[in-house]
């Protein structure tokens, strides 16, 4: 991809919560996009509807393109209620994807995978840390990862899994654990946290993980895999009364034992991120909080 290519990069999961802000950057900034949604979408919010599971509609969907953002997977609920859509989308929808760019020469494919790849371990998490995954979804991102790069191996469609961590936003989903912990907060109940409470997470706001998806896009040199995170530890329970003084509430707070939770903390290492992309500074957790204030109060 360079400035004077003309084609669209293709975004799948365009309407999700990345993928909304990923497409709002591209356009911004006046490079071509064609937005994909999910087999379901209205093609009034995007341009095309793609169902991962159709080797036809990729087939469609990657033509033409100088680049590919792959965002689309199935997750949240619907990823532990339906584990088979879940493998078929996240591992094989990926695969299926990175071949049909491979066989129309799109030079660039950066698939949006996640750190939930990496086992409970303790210390900062590196790229080449241990990998344990964790439930179907983040099995099926990981698979993605290794389908991907097998598909895209010697060919000219270079093939980069970004691991992202913790993502927040104004608009994030219900699920998500700055807006539940919010919406807790805001109600009056009790956030039960699984110990150890001082457990740390990294936490990256959704217009700083767009704003790294674009770069990647035409970083001179990519690694196979790059974390995407802050590399700053917030404890949940600090996270959780940050957004209680913010949003002027108190915060109720329990720990309890629960059998199987991470028990390490889960904080990138962003040396090869910081490498590749010097540039890049992200946004501090109070500036994303400020934003959370201003809507609450709103």
């Amino acid at each position: 991809m360079n400035d004077a290519d003309a084609r669209p990069v293709l975004v799948t999961g365009a309407t999700g919560f990345l993928g909304r802000a990923v497409v709002r950057r591209l356009r911004r900034a006046g490079v071509p996009v064609r937005a994909a949604g999910g087999p379901t979408a209205s093609l009034h919010a995007v341009d095309l509807a793609l169902d991962l599971r159709s080797e036809a509609q990729i087939t469609a969907a990657v033509r033409d393109t100088a680049a590919v953002i792959h965002l689309a997977a199935v997750g949240g609920p619907q990823s532990m209620h339906d584990t088979v859509l879940t493998t078929d989308v996240n591992a094989l929808g990926t695969q299926r994807l990175a071949r049909a760019a491979r066989q129309a020469g799109v030079p660039r494919l950066l698939y949006a995978s996640t750190h939930a790849v990496y086992a409970d371990v303790p210390g900062r998490l590196e790229e080449r840390a241990t990998l344990g995954p964790r439930g179907v979804y983040a099995a099926a991102k990981l698979s993605g990862e290794w389908l991907a790069a097998a598909e895209c191996a010697g060919s000219l469609t270079l093939c980069t899994a970004a691991r992202l961590f913790n993502l927040y936003g104004a608009d994030a989903p219900a699920e998500n654990i700055v807006s539940r912990f919010s919406a807790m907060i805001a109600t009056g109940e009790t956030i039960r946290l699984s110990a150890p409470a001082g457990r740390a997470i990294d936490l990256l706001h959704v217009d700083d993980a767009a704003t790294v998806m674009i770069a990647l896009l035409v970083a001179p040199k990519l690694p196979p895999v790059v974390n995407v995170g802050t590399g700053t530890a917030t404890s949940l329970d600090a996270l959780a009364r940050q957004i209680a003084m913010h949003i002027d509430r108190p915060a109720l707070l329990e720990v309890i034992d629960v059998p199987g939770a991470y028990v390490h903390d889960r904080v990138a290492a962003v040396e090869l991120l910081t490498a590749v992309l010097p540039a890049f500074a992200p946004r501090t957790l109070q500036y994303g909080l400020d934003h959370l204030r201003a809507r609450h109060a709103a």
